[in-house]
């Protein structure tokens, strides 16, 4: 499950209350978040909603950490790999 909406909603305005319904979180405590991201630029308010946003300058470390974590997660999975933890998930 995506509990936040996933790619299909990228972009698009998403109200406070739906998104503390589809991340199990109080209300209020999803209306501060987003007032402290919007403050940092990371999302804006519209009249149907609040949506994402990325401050342009933070697009080249934003892809810096998606390639570092990409790197992470491929050696997680190494590790997981060859100490047999992955064996009984792939027969699943």
């Amino acid at each position: 499950p995506d509990p936040a909406g996933g790619l299909a909603r990228l972009g698009r305005p998403t109200r406070v209350a739906a998104l503390a319904a589809a991340l199990n979180l109080p209300r209020e405590t999803v209306r501060r978040r987003v007032a402290e991201l919007e403050t940092l630029g990371f999302c804006r308010r519209e009249a149907d909603g609040v949506v994402a946003a990325l401050p342009a300058t933070m697009v080249t470390r934003v892809v810096e950490m998606a390639r570092t974590n990409a790197g992470n997660v491929q050696r997680l999975f190494g590790s997981l790999a060859r100490a047999g933890v992955l064996a009984d998930w792939e027969e699943a």
